[in-house]
C-alpha cells in the first residue's frame, strides 16, 4: 500500500489522525436453507467499510425438492438500504442459466437468482465461482 496518501502507505500508517481500516481473512459461505453447500471456500478482503468477498461452493446432489438457496454467513453485515446491496458475478459449471447475485440488506446474506426473471436459483449438482462486494454498517 505505499504511496497512497502523502507517504502514509503502511497498515498502521496515519493520514493526518485517522487509521487506514484494511483488513483480509477466510470465510466459509454457508447455505442458509440447511446444508446444501459442500467444498465451500471464501476470502475477503475490507477496506474501510467496502468489502469484497470471493470464494466457490458446491450445490449437494441431495437438493431433489429444488430449495433455493441463499449465501450465508458473510464476513460483515450489509448496510440497510438498496444503494449498499452490491455487485459481482457468478459463474456454474452448467451455464444452462445466467446468474444474479443480490445482498439482501441488514443481513449477511447474499440471494443467488438465475434469469432475467429474477426467480430464485434451485440448482442441485452445480459447482459455482463467485466474486462480490458490498457496503458493510461496521468500519
Amino acid at each position: 500500500m505505499s504511496g497512497i496518501i502523502g507517504g502514509a502507505g503502511s497498515r498502521s500508517g496515519n493520514v493526518g489522525e485517522t487509521e487506514i481500516d484494511y483488513e483480509t481473512g477466510t470465510w466459509t459461505p454457508q447455505s442458509s436453507e440447511g446444508s446444501l453447500f459442500t467444498d465451500n471456500v471464501g476470502r475477503y478482503v475490507k477496506v474501510g467499510r467496502l468489502v469484497f468477498v470471493s470464494g466457490n461452493f458446491d450445490v449437494d446432489d441431495t437438493n431433489t425438492n429444488g430449495t433455493s438457496f441463499t449465501i450465508s454467513d458473510l464476513p460483515f453485515i450489509v448496510e440497510s438500504g438498496d444503494e449498499s446491496l452490491g455487485a459481482g458475478v457468478i459463474h456454474a459449471t452448467t451455464p444452462t442459466h445466467e446468474y444474479q447475485l443480490r445482498a439482501q440488506s441488514s443481513s449477511y446474506r447474499i440471494q443467488l437468482y438465475k434469469g432475467a426473471s429474477r426467480t430464485y436459483a434451485n440448482e442441485k449438482g452445480v459447482d459455482f465461482w463467485f466474486s462480490f462486494s458490498y457496503i458493510t454498517q461496521t468500519y
